[in-house]
């Protein structure tokens, strides 16, 4: 963070430091499948995804030895990086230990750091780490592979911007009301979100009907075979080597752009007359119904343009 926006009861100078001078880095334990299932609580991946804090519940169980429970402990104030995740988006990420756990250690693709002294307020790290200069230079210094990784080393010279403690608390309290108030929102939406599914449910097994502008029940429902109202048809892919072959003006819609929208008019990627004509991809018209077989499945967006697809589709013409 950066003090462009200040409280005014606070004007002492924010301080950068690099991480590596006010604390140490522990990456976690490996286990095999067989250490699984008994033992000691152990924090995985999944477990940083979901959140940006970590208190004492039910985690998955490992077995450990007395040492390595000891040295890959967690203490109230540590917090835990994403070491390696398939999504760049994902390596970095980070949950701030808010009490001792006990009993409990980490997985080898995490990465625990831990203060030399307490310089940073509790609440304050669930903040600091996800301020985009701060995210920017970190997949800076990552390195991809398989995976999109940071190390140690490279978590080490990260620099952030330190204010007083006193200020630290204020801008975390200031962000944990934004939090329970987007929170409220959420739960919100998502109760909306099971209503909406329980009337689907009900009104596409007919259990309510709608009544027409007379007060009459409309005719009882025709049950149809997909394949005698629409003219299904797949996607494909063009040779990725051949240039020639890309960036025209022909849409191109792979599965992960599919069911955010119910309407979709820009792909990622366009591909070329030549590449239509040396693929199986095929030129679908508006109002095409994109259905996802690969991925996601079953995920639908209608077309709003002339468009194509690649292999993980069979599109619905009707």
């Amino acid at each position: 963070m950066e003090p462009k926006l200040r409280f005014k009861e606070f004007s002492g100078d924010w301080e950068e430091k690099k991480l590596g001078d006010i604390g140490f880095f522990k990456n976690g334990i490996s286990k095999g499948k067989e250490s699984f299932g008994k033992g000691y609580k152990f924090i995985n991946l999944q477990d940083v995804f979901n959140t940006n804090y970590l208190k004492n519940k039910k985690y998955d169980l490992v077995e450990l030895t007395e040492k390595e429970l000891l040295e890959n402990d967690l203490r109230k104030g540590d917090v835990i990086f994403v070491r390696s995740s398939v999504k760049p988006s994902g390596v970095g990420l980070t949950s701030v230990v808010l009490e001792d756990l006990i009993k409990t250690s980490f997985a080898g693709f995490l990465i625990r750091f831990r203060e030399y002294t307490t310089i940073l307020d509790l609440n304050y790290k669930r903040y600091c780490f996800y301020f985009p200069k701060f995210r920017k230079e970190l997949l800076k210094k990552s390195s991809v592979s398989a995976n999109t990784n940071i190390n140690q080393d490279n978590l080490a010279k990260l620099k952030i911007n330190i204010p007083l403690l006193p200020e630290q608390t204020k801008i975390a309290d200031f962000l944990s009301t934004v939090d329970e108030k987007i929170q409220n929102q959420q739960d919100k939406i998502t109760h909306l979100e099971n209503i909406k599914k329980g009337f689907m449910q009900k009104i596409f097994s007919r259990k309510i009907r709608f009544k027409d502008a007379n007060g009459n029940e409309f005719p009882e429902w025709e049950e149809k075979k997909l394949g005698d109202i629409c003219k299904i048809i797949g996607g494909g892919t063009p040779d990725t080597k051949k240039t020639e072959y890309w960036n025209g003006d022909i849409q191109w819609f792979t599965p992960t752009e599919i069911g955010l929208k119910k309407y979709v008019y820009k792909s990622k990627r366009t591909i070329t007359d030549k590449g239509l004509k040396n693929s199986s991809a095929k030129i679908l018209p508006k109002g095409t119904i994109l259905l996802s077989t690969r991925a996601t499945i079953g995920q639908m967006s209608i077309a709003s343009i002339d468009c194509s697809t690649n292999q993980g589709f069979q599109s619905l013409i009707v």
